[in-house]
């Protein structure tokens, strides 16, 4: 008799937001998350940043609300603030 493969369960992921050494605001459409690491190398300390941009949805936006708490910067430099 043939069956159909079983895929593994999936786990929730975890919360991407959380986190000390990031800096999150968003932007019109997504809300950007910029890591900073900084490395030693042969020629001295390089300082890298990524941002990743994720959708801004009601489940993503629950999840920032949760780690980062009622207000979020809004724009990369902006000093202005929104309560989600």
């Amino acid at each position: 008799e043939m069956k159909k493969k079983q895929k593994p369960p999936t786990t929730p992921t975890a919360n991407p937001f959380a986190g000390t050494k990031k800096d999150i605001y968003l932007t019109p459409n997504k809300i950007a998350v910029t890591t900073t690491t900084s490395t030693a190398g042969k020629r001295g300390h390089t300082k890298t940043t990524k941002t990743k941009y994720y959708a801004q949805n009601a489940s993503n936006l629950r999840k920032l609300k949760a780690a980062q708490g009622d207000t979020v910067r809004v724009g990369r430099t902006g000093a202005k603030c929104k309560k989600i």
